[in-house]
């Protein structure tokens, strides 16, 4: 009868957070290669696909935490959608039970 599945819960924030977090350090760690001037063509390689891997972590959890918003938007609608319903028939049933107990049986 219950054809709404909610998503299982889970936490998106903490989650980007330490991706942002990490992101974040790789970018110091590549400023400070260029401080010491260690910042030949090989090292900031390496430091900047530290820098993009970060970001691709951050991507992927924007990409399912939008996939859950869609799913919960979806939710809400069909939500929406039952409530109508049952605030109908519930003025119907009103109406109905009105009518019957002033004796008028037409319907």
């Amino acid at each position: 009868m219950n054809d709404i599945i909610l998503p299982q819960e889970e936490d998106y924030r903490s989650t980007i957070e330490q991706a942002i977090h990490e992101t974040r350090q790789a970018i110091r760690e590549a400023l400070g290669y260029i401080e010491r001037q260690e910042d030949g063509p090989l090292t900031m390689r390496h430091a900047l696909k530290d820098i993009d891997k970060s970001v691709t972590a951050i991507e992927c959890e924007v990409w399912y935490l939008s996939g859950a918003l869609d799913r919960l938007q979806k939710i809400a609608a069909k939500l929406l959608e039952q409530r109508d319903e049952a605030l109908r028939q519930r003025d119907l049933l009103i109406a109905v039970s009105g009518l019957r107990e002033y004796g008028d049986d037409s319907l």
